[in-house]
């Protein structure tokens, strides 16, 4: 039986950006959305609706911007509030208004505090005048609940928005000034030439005066001194990492202040305007920063409302959102990096000490554009290094670079090379132009090049899309490599390297410290004529609304490649893209063979570069294929190149595979294990998620929690993060390390797979770099286990800190040579609310002092003890019980509530009440006969117990459930307890068996198998008791046991089901043998009573299951695509 849960306290609604108008759809402003104008009215009719039938909300926060600017141009303004506002008629709860820019796109200031929206006037009861306000001062508060106040903010009170305030007004002139401060366009809405949060002084954003900024701090003080929790809410956003830099309010930063003064009392600030959505806990001020999605941008058939539940110490927001919202992309382009063929045996790099595989490198290229022509990829981006160098001191080049390029020409694909330091080791400048790597050679289409200076330039431009434009970097332009001796070029290129590198062979690095270390001859730099030219297909490509996207073979940015093989003149490249940020998406490079990835957040371009195919050994590979989308780039990486999702502004957050813990966040179980975030289509996709808000000094630390565990093996490693505080940073990394003598040669999950290090190289004695744990929210005793590797005749220092890295917090530390293997390290502390773990590894005397860690875990028991609990579950906690996802296996059981977002398999409901959560397999993606196991905590043996659960098998590939029992904290399954495989209907059905463990403590194991599409497999109302089970008869207590056209027979802790004469099946499924079928309304089929499915035996009936799933399985492979 469900236990009885905590009510809430009180219940709201909320709503952000609706823009109703009666006009057809149509792109918003910036040409990367669809604006779902009428759509609008329906998805706010449906949230009203909701928050009716819940009989439990008490007011509803509708954010502002209701009705769309658009009305006013068609002089419907009045029409269109009308029709909104008709939507509330009736209701049973209040509705509090917030007025955004399209509020004052419609109407004045004077208007709109005379009409409905104007809803301070309808709280004059709740409202304590702590300082008195301006006469259209449209910021309130008022206290639904005693120990809750909720404060309303006007954040166009300083605005030049619209209508709303007139031009000679003080708060219009005010305005005015700031924007012309920062804004130089003469349309102060465009944020040209501005860069990072300076984007947000354009007109469609205000300000908040000083006297609403003095009237907030006075009313927090009241709430305070009342005991009261505080929530705020405004149209704008006040935090720049929870929305679009371009929708921040102008002076965030006074609210920002005040805010955290009184952090003590406030828990959350909730906004719209930035139609992304987004969400930042602030774990500094402990303020949870929410914005909403727009609905306006909401397709039919989704939503984007919610309903939070207040509690005494959190809220808890239930959400109705798409969160993946699966579009086509306008187009995809193949990438790789560094294949570095040649027809030799293998090696090892002496500087590197890896391995480069010459012959394996042509297999792993064919392979890659393979899979591009399966893909329909538009082109393909060759990052430069095609062949090695190792071909011209055999005379080998010309054949060499004729073997690759046959790849693209058996296949035909366009394809755009890049030029690398090996193609000038093989080449001249001048042969390189006549050859197929060059644009006046090959597969080249689209090609619309800017005027350059020099003819032995290559550089240029080409736009695949109206929307976007590719830009291809000569990172070699000043160069020792391919020049000339008695070039202008290579002269430069040797001054500029002789100014720095004082080795004779300018191709070491030796004495170069940091950075410094890019001043070697196989790098280059990037000429005074290229980067004017830069700046002008730049210019151009913003004249006509285009993304860009950029390339070349070497990194522009020190934080995206693992050695400091950058551009010589990295920064003057970054400057002008810094300038033009509001358009630049991306950066791709190679030429560092180890790949890395970084995020500039102060101008929201991403740096790629890629791994060097090279130094892939057989079996694996690393290239990738882009999907291209009008607000965002998808990367699928195959082998070591990790998928990502890159968009400006990285407003909301998705899931990933890793399944984190985040501040503050109870995260809504969105899991798409192995496959990349943006083909994974959420098994819960409109359905409600859960956001639950909670200050920490006031949360209630879980008493039952399992574990935190991560493997690195995820590009974002579980949410640790860098202390920015510290000298250097720890890396993510795989394989063997680059100095011989220290590292290891793997990780230790697999031995194939990554894990977390510290390079002695380049960093100084007693230099520290420090890896923070998330913030997990527990209470009790914890077992801290990991592996490390410390191998190297210098070895430093690795400690272990709890919450910061003072010597009074330090919980474990080693320091030395522990020889070349992967030691296991156990540390017990506890804790009474919530802590972080922090990993600090110390830089030995010399290079030979890597530390490695990996396989960190994190349990909520002291180590050696073992954390036993009954076996029940019926799933309504999100704990689920202490029940633990089997890691070794190929996917996850998933916790679900309501319906399956895949028609003709799966539950509609929970057991336990109907409305509850239950745990089920979503089987779309995984393959056939791939298994998820769930993991019951260690029970107490040694006596005969019986085992009852509730099981829905439905769906005409259903596969296999099955329950075991095995000895705890082994991965072996013991004894099978139970088992059923195929369609048992659509309904739930129990299972009961009486079993018996002679181990002092064992685990319950329930396995499902992927049957396949239509195989969805659920669970719930899990019972363990002791004592032998008490035989039933199930054929009396349950009518649904078996199908009505059989006959139900009773069993010792049982029952059977065999089906009556003239039918044929499995007993919970019989079907007629050669009759026909009329087909009532509202089953799957969707024929009407008035037609008739005839079935003539059962080979016919099978040949059309499997036709009808063909076409699904295509249509969905399709979608996915």
């Amino acid at each position: 039986m469900a236990t009885r849960e905590e009510r809430p306290l009180f219940s709201f609604g909320i709503i952000a950006d609706v823009q109703y108008g009666d006009l057809d759809d149509a792109m918003n402003f910036t040409q990367t959305k669809w604006r779902h104008y009428r759509n609008a009215l329906y998805l706010l009719r449906e949230a009203v609706q909701h928050w009716k039938g819940e009989n439990r909300v008490q007011f509803v926060l509708q954010l502002g911007d209701i009705i769309d600017g658009f009305n006013t141009r068609r002089k419907d303004s009045e029409n269109a509030l009308r029709d909104v506002l008709q939507e509330f008629d009736g209701v049973p709860f209040a509705v509090h208004h917030i007025w955004g820019n399209h509020e004052f796109y419609n109407f004045s200031r004077n208007y709109l505090m005379k009409s409905p929206l104007f809803t301070a006037q309808d709280t004059e009861d709740d409202i304590e005048e702590v300082v008195k306000k301006e006469a259209d001062a449209a910021y309130y508060d008022f206290s639904p609940y005693k120990g809750y106040r909720f404060v309303v903010l006007d954040n166009y009170d300083v605005s030049m928005c619209g209508i709303g305030r007139d031009k000679d007004s003080p708060q219009y002139k005010e305005a005015e000034k700031i924007l012309r401060q920062v804004n130089k366009n003469e349309e102060l809405n465009s944020p040209e030439g501005l860069v990072g949060v300076d984007r947000r002084f354009v007109m469609f954003n205000g300000g908040m005066g000083e006297e609403q900024l003095q009237w907030l701090r006075k009313t927090l003080e009241v709430a305070r001194q009342q005991g009261e929790k505080v929530v705020v809410s405004g149209h704008v956003p006040v935090h720049p990492n929870s929305c679009y830099a371009m929708c921040l309010l102008w002076n965030y930063q006074d609210v920002l202040n005040i805010l955290e003064d009184f952090s003590d009392i406030v828990l959350a600030y909730f906004s719209g305007h930035d139609h992304g959505g987004g969400y930042h806990y602030d774990s500094g001020n402990e303020i949870h920063h929410v914005t909403l999605p727009g609905v306006i941008e909401v397709p039919p058939g989704s939503n984007a409302f919610g309903t939070v539940d207040v509690f005494s110490d959190r809220l808890v927001m239930n959400g109705v959102v798409d969160w993946f919202v699966v579009d086509q992309p306008l187009f995809s382009f193949g990438i790789i990096a560094d294949v570095q063929y040649a027809d030799f045996d293998d090696v090892v790099d002496f500087s590197t000490n890896k391995r480069r595989y010459y012959r394996n490198a042509l297999l792993l290229l064919r392979q890659a554009v393979q899979q591009w022509r399966s893909d329909g990829t538009k082109f393909a981006l060759q990052l430069g290094d095609v062949i090695d160098g190792l071909n011209a001191q055999n005379d080998q080049s010309e054949n060499a670079l004729e073997t690759v390029l046959k790849e693209f020409e058996d296949r035909p694909l366009d394809v755009y090379h890049v030029w690398g330091n090996h193609e000038f080791y093989n080449f001249s400048r001048s042969y390189l132009k006549k050859s197929k790597l060059s644009i006046e050679e090959g597969y080249y289409h689209n090609l619309e090049e800017t005027k350059k200076e020099s003819e032995a330039a290559y550089y240029y431009d080409f736009c695949p899309h109206q929307d976007y434009r590719f830009v291809i970097l000569d990172n070699f332009d000043i160069s020792m490599c391919g020049r000339e001796a008695n070039s202008p070029e290579y002269k430069e290129a040797e001054a500029i390297l002789r100014k720095v590198n004082k080795n004779d062979d300018l191709d070491l690095r030796k004495g170069l410290v940091g950075l410094d270390g890019r001043f070697c001859m196989y790098n280059g730099g990037v000429g005074e004529e290229q980067l004017q030219w830069l700046r002008k297909t730049l210019e151009v490509a913003r004249q006509r609304g285009e993304k860009v996207v950029l390339s070349g073979h070497i990194p522009i940015h020190p934080n995206a490649c693992h050695y400091p093989d950058i551009v010589w003149n990295y920064q003057e490249v970054l400057d002008i893209l810094q300038h033009n940020s509001d358009i630049v998406l991306a950066y791709f490079s190679g030429h560092d063979h180890v790949g890395g990835y970084h995020y500039d957040s102060g101008n929201e371009i991403h740096h790629v570069t890629l791994p060097g195919v090279i130094e892939v050994p057989p079996g694996s590979n690393a290239f990738g294929t882009v999907d291209v989308f009008s607000d965002r780039l998808v990367m699928h990486g195959v082998g070591q190149l990790d998928s990502r999702v890159m968009k400006k502004g990285s407003c909301l957050q998705l899931a990933d595979e890793s399944s984190a813990r985040r501040p503050g966040v109870i995260k809504a179980d969105l899991q798409c294990k192995s496959h990349p975030a943006a083909r994974c289509k959420h098994p819960n996709q409109n359905q409600h998620i859960s956001l639950e808000l909670v200050p920490l000094e006031k949360m209630d630390a879980q008493s039952v929690w399992v574990s935190e565990f991560c493997d690195f093996e995820s590009y974002n490693i579980c949410s640790y993060t860098q202390d920015r505080t510290d000298d250097f940073d720890w890396n993510r990394r795989r394989g063997s390390t680059t100095t011989g003598g220290t590292g290891p040669s793997g990780d230790h999950t697999t031995g194939s797979g990554y894990y977390m290090h510290i390079d002695g190289t380049g960093q100084s004695s007693g230099k520290k770099a420090r890896l923070k744990s998330p913030l997990i929210f527990a209470r009790g005793d914890f077992c801290l286990e990991f592996y490390y590797h410390m191998y190297g005749s210098t070895v430093g220092t690795l400690n272990v800190y709890r919450d910061r890295s003072s010597p009074s917090n330090r919980v474990w530390s080693i320091t030395g040579n522990q020889g070349n293997a992967w030691q296991k390290a156990s540390v017990d502390f506890s804790s009474s609310s919530y802590f972080q773990i922090l990993f600090e590894g110390v830089r030995g005397t010399w290079d030979n002092s890597d530390i490695a860690i990996d396989d960190v875990e994190i349990s909520n028991h002291a180590c050696g003890a073992v954390p036993t609990g009954t076996g029940d579950c019926n799933f309504e906690s999100s704990d689920i019980c202490g029940y633990t996802h089997d890691r070794s296996h190929d996917f996850d059981w998933q916790r679900n509530r309501g319906s399956t977002s895949s028609s003709g398999t799966g539950p509609s409901q929970d057991h336990t009440t109907g409305s509850g959560y239950y745990m089920y397999m979503e089987t779309t993606l995984p393959a056939t006969g791939d298994k998820a196991r769930l993991v019951s905590p260690a029970i107490v043996g040694g006596d005969t117990k019986c085992l009852q659960f509730w099981y829905h098998m439905y769906g005409s590939r259903t596969g296999t459930l099955a329950a075991f029992t095995k000895v705890y904290d082994q991965t072996t399954l013991g004894t099978r307890l139970w088992s059923l495989s195929g369609n048992q209907g659509d309904a739930w059905k129990r299972a009961r068996v009486t079993f018996s463990s002679s181990d002092a403590y064992f685990q319950l194991v329930l396995e499902g198998t992927n049957g396949g599409f239509f195989s969805v497999i659920a669970v719930d109302d899990i019972d363990v008791k002791d004592g032998s089970c008490r035989d039933v008869n199930e054929c009396l207590m349950d009518a649904q046991a078996c199908s009505p056209h059989a006959q139900c027979t009773n069993t010792a802790g049982g029952y059977e089901c065999t089906c009556r004469p003239g039918y044929s099946g499995n007993g919970n499924l019989c079907e007629g043998m050669e009759f026909s079928t009329t087909v009532p309304v509202g089953t799957e089929s969707g024929l009407s009573t008035l037609q008739t499915l005839v079935v003539v035996g059962s080979v016919l009936g099978a040949m059309l299951v499997a036709l009808s799933a063909a076409l699904i399985y295509t249509v969905m492979r399709n979608r996915q695509r």
